[in-house]
């Protein structure tokens, strides 16, 4: 896990799964889950951190095995700290997930592996 630093006023989401990538605004976070129709997990990352790219490609691949039932999408914190202000990220990497509009699940810090990370996010809608 590493630590947050810095600030910045947009929100970059890069969504995988059954999602196509967009960037949208903080504003539109909202609205986004609103109208998504499974749950949506969110990858709060950053460039710079070392743990963060080790993890990247396991999201990737866990986004590929759950679609449709699940969307998962990555927020850079650097382009998103209101956002992760409002949602409790102190660390990166977080992994959140959030269901009908709220957030059901945090885990601080990546997995070891696909299979621990799919269990996490099954887990925490089945919980």
């Amino acid at each position: 896990m590493t630590r947050i630093k810095g600030r910045a006023e947009s929100l970059n989401f890069e969504f995988y799964g059954n999602n196509k990538h967009m960037k949208i605004t903080e504003s539109q976070f909202r609205e986004t889950l609103g109208k998504a129709k499974v749950p949506v997990v969110v990858d709060f990352y950053a460039d710079w951190c070392g743990p963060c790219r080790a993890f990247g490609p396991l999201f990737e691949e866990a986004a590929q095995s759950l679609a449709p039932d699940f969307s998962l999408c990555k927020v850079n914190i650097d382009e998103a700290s209101a956002l992760c202000e409002e949602v409790g990220v102190r660390v990166v990497p977080t992994i959140m997930v959030f269901n009908d509009t709220r957030l059901i699940a945090t885990h601080e810090g990546g997995f070891a592996s696909v299979n621990d990370l799919e269990d996490f996010i099954k887990g925490s809608v089945d919980g």
